[in-house]
């Protein structure tokens, strides 16, 4: 399913896709009409292999730059031939959320992808809270660490929106973690397009060299 916002004037504007299969798809949309003049955001309900497979299906048509989050943003940086911006929350955006969550139940969980962030750790010891820290890698991982906070009688898990959709199908309440980070990251990825040819070149050369340093010379690591 793919959701464009392609305007009536045909004047080029930067192909952005904004890749999804969990609920920040639906932040995608509540904020697409925001762009329409600017550039041809699509939100595609693709993750992982999926949106591999349809960046790839594209040809001529593919994205100057894709947007996604988590594990699947992740995954995609090591995996395709266009730059990807990935959305990260700031701290604001995860105390924010472990603020709410509190009021929400009394036992809460905070699943990041990769190692929870130090300042984060800061915050819950400086105010006393009893949060359960957990971490994940891929979309199995996300999985087996939601499954385990149920059976560990948590109550509210906050994290990006894989974990999030998993904890709502395990009948735990759910925070996400992004909501103010999106729209700066859309930015990014109109001026991250606008400089498309040569940096899409040096990381289509990087990918194809399958050099050990393509992680540090990737050309799209600023998200």
């Amino acid at each position: 399913a793919i959701l464009s916002t392609v305007p009536f004037d045909t004047a080029p504007r930067p192909r952005i896709w904004a890749l999804s299969i969990s609920r920040l798809r639906d932040l995608f949309l509540d904020i697409a009409g925001e762009y329409v003049e600017r550039a041809d955001l699509r939100i595609v309900a693709r993750g992982f292999e999926d949106a591999v497979r349809e960046i790839e299906a594209a040809g001529a048509g593919r994205p100057d730059v894709v947007i996604a989050g988590g594990s699947n943003g992740a995954y995609l940086k090591t995996r395709v031939a266009v730059p990807v911006v990935m959305i990260t929350p700031t701290g604001f955006d995860v105390m924010h959320a472990l603020a709410r969550a509190r009021r929400d139940g009394a036992k809460v969980a905070l699943v990041t992808h990769g190692n929870t962030p130090d300042e984060i750790r800061r915050f819950v010891a400086a105010f006393g809270l009893d949060v359960t820290f957990a971490s994940h890698q891929s979309a199995q991982d996300a999985e087996s660490v939601v499954l385990d906070l149920r059976d560990r009688g948590i109550d509210v898990v906050v994290g990006p929106g894989l974990v999030t959709d998993l904890a709502a199908n395990a009948a735990r309440g759910s925070l996400p973690t992004w909501s103010t980070r999106t729209r700066r990251c859309i930015a990014w990825a109109m001026r991250t397009a606008s400089k498309h040819g040569s940096r899409a070149s040096a990381w289509a050369a990087c990918m194809a060299s399958r050099s050990a340093r393509c992680s540090s010379a990737n050309p799209c690591s600023r998200t």
